[in-house]
């Protein structure tokens, strides 16, 4: 079944993603156990935060069907660009059973843009201007990422211009907004980034940290934030 993310962020105030530092199925089986609504995977690419390289999808797929067999919860994948952004190995995310695709905008060949499989999430980089922003309301995607945050300030704390510059897309855009953990958000952040817009948070290394347990618990304290609302 496919848009299950898309469809919980329509169900709930904030949904919850974990941003897998790792293709790694107990990686993914911890968020999942820690109420996890989704989880992200990558391949074809260089983490930014974590600093970690993920294989081409033929390296990486055995780890990827094991996350896939492993959680009941929707999984999302980063394809990278290049290789990973060729319409066969679109096709062949969409037959494993990914629910949704992120790729920033300068990333997203407009060739794909038609494909429906899966939900379609368009990544939003540092800079750029606000009437850039709005224009990108007319493009057949489901949901935006806001990566927005200068890679000099990746793992500093959340502040009140950090919150301003996100409640200010989700005016901008007519779809929903995810905020991934390129600050070190913390439970607290939950119901302020609500009350930004924000329509879920992805949480990643910044945050979880790179082992099973530390990821288990920080998910956790998370999901509790999201109950909460």
């Amino acid at each position: 079944m496919a848009h299950r993310l898309l469809r919980i962020m329509e169900q709930k105030p904030v949904a919850l993603v974990v941003s897998l530092p790792e293709n790694h199925a107990d990686l993914a089986r911890a968020a999942e156990a820690a109420g996890a609504d989704a989880v992200k995977v990558h391949v074809n690419v260089t983490h930014r935060a974590s600093g970690l390289t993920f294989g081409t999808l033929a390296e990486e797929r055995p780890a990827l069907e094991r996350i896939l067999s492993a959680v009941r919860i929707p999984i999302g994948i980063v394809p990278g660009g290049g290789e990973g952004a060729r319409p066969e190995t679109l096709e062949a995310l969409q037959a494993m059973g990914f629910d949704f695709l992120d790729m920033y905008v300068s990333h997203y060949p407009a060739s794909l843009l038609p494909m429906v499989g899966m939900t379609r999430i368009a990544a939003l980089e540092a800079g750029g201007d606000w009437e850039f922003v709005r224009g990108l309301n007319r493009w057949p995607v489901e949901a935006f990422e806001a990566s927005i945050v200068p890679s000099e300030d990746y793992g500093r704390h959340l502040t009140l211009a950090d919150l301003n510059r996100y409640a200010m897309l989700t005016a901008a855009l007519d779809r929903p907004v995810i905020v991934p953990s390129q600050k070190r958000l913390v439970p607290q952040d939950v119901p302020l980034l609500a009350q930004a817009g924000v329509k879920a948070i992805m949480i990643g290394v910044v945050c979880t940290g790179k082992s099973v347990g530390e990821l288990e618990r920080v998910t956790a304290g998370f999901a509790r934030a999201v109950a909460g609302l």
